[in-house]
C-alpha cells in the first residue's frame, strides 16, 4: 500500500511538472542556454547572458562586420581602448556590431565599467563555455575578434592597438578602400 501511494505521489509530481494535470497550465519560457560552437565552416556561434540579464545569441546578430572584445575592468589597456571603440561603433553605425566580453571580474564590477564609461553596446559576461572554441581561448586582455556577415573570424588583435589600426583592421573586413582625392580638389 505505501509503495502504491508513493507510486500515486510521485505521478501526480511528474503530470503537474509537465503541465499534463492542469490544462491551463502555461509554462514560463526559458532562457536560451549558454553554449559555444565553431563549425566545420568557421562559423562561431554562442549564447552567453548579458550583464541585463539577457542571452545574446551571435547566430542573431545582424551586422556586416561584429567585434567582440574580451576585456576586464582591471586592464588598463582596456580602460584605454572603451572611448575609441565607442566612436568606431558610432562612426559605422549599423554596419559595426560590437559586442564587449567582461573577463576575470564579478559582474556587478562589469557592470560598473559598463556604467561608468557609458557603453551602449552589448555587454556580455565571460563563461568558460567559450574555451570550447579553440579561437576563444582567451589568455589575455584586451583580445579582439572581428566576423564578418557570416560569423566566419577574419581577424584577431592581441593587445592595446591604435585606433586607426583597429579601424583599417575593421576597413578590411568591410571590404572597404579609402578613395583619396588627386589634383587638389575639395569638397563643397
Amino acid at each position: 500500500m505505501k509503495k502504491l501511494i508513493a507510486l500515486t505521489i510521485l505521478f501526480g509530481w511528474i503530470a503537474t511538472s509537465f503541465g499534463m494535470g492542469n490544462p491551463t497550465h502555461k509554462s514560463k519560457p526559458r532562457l536560451k542556454r549558454i553554449f559555444a560552437e565553431k563549425t566545420d565552416k568557421g562559423v562561431v556561434d554562442f549564447g552567453l547572458e548579458t550583464i541585463d540579464g539577457d542571452t545574446l545569441i551571435l547566430s542573431e546578430v545582424d551586422a556586416d562586420v561584429i567585434l567582440l572584445i574580451f576585456w576586464s575592468p582591471f586592464c588598463g589597456h582596456c580602460r584605454h581602448e572603451i572611448p575609441d571603440i565607442l566612436k568606431l561603433e558610432k562612426k559605422y553605425g549599423d554596419q559595426l556590431k560590437v559586442i564587449g566580453i567582461g573577463m576575470w571580474a564579478t559582474p556587478k564590477q562589469i557592470k560598473a565599467l559598463s556604467k561608468q564609461f557609458k557603453i551602449d553596446f552589448d555587454v556580455c559576461i565571460y563563461d568558460t563555455v567559450l574555451q570550447r572554441v579553440p579561437n576563444f581561448r582567451i589568455r589575455g586582455v584586451p583580445t579582439m575578434f572581428l566576423l564578418d556577415k557570416n560569423r566566419v573570424l577574419k581577424d584577431m588583435i592581441l593587445g592595446r592597438v591604435p585606433m586607426n589600426v583597429l579601424e583599417d583592421r575593421l576597413k578590411k573586413v568591410l571590404g572597404v578602400t579609402e578613395q583619396k582625392q588627386e589634383g587638389g580638389e575639395k569638397d563643397g
